[in-house]
């Protein structure tokens, strides 16, 4: 029974490390748990996911304050920072234009200054555009939390 079932000390353990990682990236922790299981159906571990989401989540928050070389590395994509106001929103439209950027150079150049050298990992996702995420994403909420994480033995982070 060990092996299917977690202790409820490691259901809470697992439970306090998605808050907090949640936080970290500013999205709820079920849209985390969400965004983690699309990674892990791409080979990408939730480490290199919740630390790629901090670093976009951050330069957008300086983008947003009048970084330049931020501003200009979104707009390479057409992307304008002050048409957003959540961090997740800009990171669905990034991901669209990153899908669609054609100029290789470009996509890894923007790719790369906002989510630094994770984004090698995480493009086989962002090159499914928006819609492959979603798609994976909901069949995360179809599976519910023991489907994709929730009562597991090895810790996620």
């Amino acid at each position: 029974m060990a092996t299917i079932c977690c202790t409820a000390m490691e259901q809470l353990d697992y439970l306090g490390e998605l808050d907090d990682n949640a936080q970290k990236v500013q999205m709820s922790a079920e849209a985390l748990q969400e965004w983690l299981y699309a990674a892990k159906q791409n080979g990408m571990e939730s480490e290199t996911l919740v630390k790629a989401l901090e670093k976009q989540q951050k330069a957008f928050a300086s983008a947003a304050n009048g970084s330049q070389s931020l501003v200009e590395a979104y707009a390479m994509v057409g992307l304008d920072v002050s048409n957003f106001e959540r961090s997740e929103d800009m990171l669905t439209a990034l991901i669209d234009k990153l899908a669609d950027c054609t100029d290789e150079t470009t996509r890894n150049y923007v790719a790369s200054t906002i989510f630094g050298k994770s984004y090698a990992e995480l493009a086989p996702l962002f090159m499914q555009g928006s819609e492959g995420v979603a798609t994976l994403r909901q069949e995360a909420r179809e599976l519910g939390a023991e489907g994709i994480g929730l009562c597991r033995t090895e810790h996620m982070f």
